[in-house]
């Protein structure tokens, strides 16, 4: 399991006085109003920060941090990943996982064990989530994550077993 999640990508600089506009990568976007401390990941580099400022601008959230009052000094943040402890992650429902425990998992056929590939990303269709499966050697494969498809889900384990439909393995 991982020890930080996203809950964010920083788009952009907002306004003069060091704000940063975020697009939020979370289910629930209200959690941003209770959220103090995040972390600003920029491959190399983990900076912990504290918010002290919340608000919406349409499919944007606005943040202000402590410290940071200027544009120039959040203009190195464009395009890092904000983040959260595991600790300070907001409760999820029975049966929900985080995206980010997700990513990593060995995908196999539910019926003969034969290995898929694992996953590397997770896209959000508004009708159902889709595992992009990589596969060495062959095209992604996308699985639709419905009833149908996902026998089984054990992220502890890191192995989501499916059952592809028909056409689904024809990639």
């Amino acid at each position: 399991m991982i020890e930080y999640l996203r809950v964010g990508r920083i788009a952009n600089t907002h306004g003069l006085r060091g704000e940063i506009k975020v697009i939020p990568t979370t289910d629930d976007v209200r959690r941003f109003d209770s959220l103090e401390k995040a972390y600003i990941d920029r491959g190399r580099e983990r900076l912990e920060v504290r918010v002290t400022g919340v608000k919406y601008l349409n499919r944007f959230v606005v943040l202000r941090l402590a410290g940071y009052d200027h544009i120039d000094e959040v203009l190195p943040f464009k395009n890092a990943d904000l983040m959260v402890h595991r600790t300070d992650a907001v409760e999820l429902p029975e049966g929900a996982d985080f995206v980010g425990d997700i990513i990593g998992c060995k995908v196999v056929d539910a019926d003969d064990g034969a290995e898929y590939g694992t996953v590397g990303d997770v896209l959000f269709t508004g009708a159902n989530d889709v595992y992009v499966v990589k596969r060495e050697g062959a095209k992604d494969l996308l699985i639709p994550v419905i009833d149908q498809c996902i026998v089984e889900k054990d992220v502890r384990a890191g192995i989501i077993r499916v059952h592809l439909l028909k056409g689904l393995d024809a990639l």
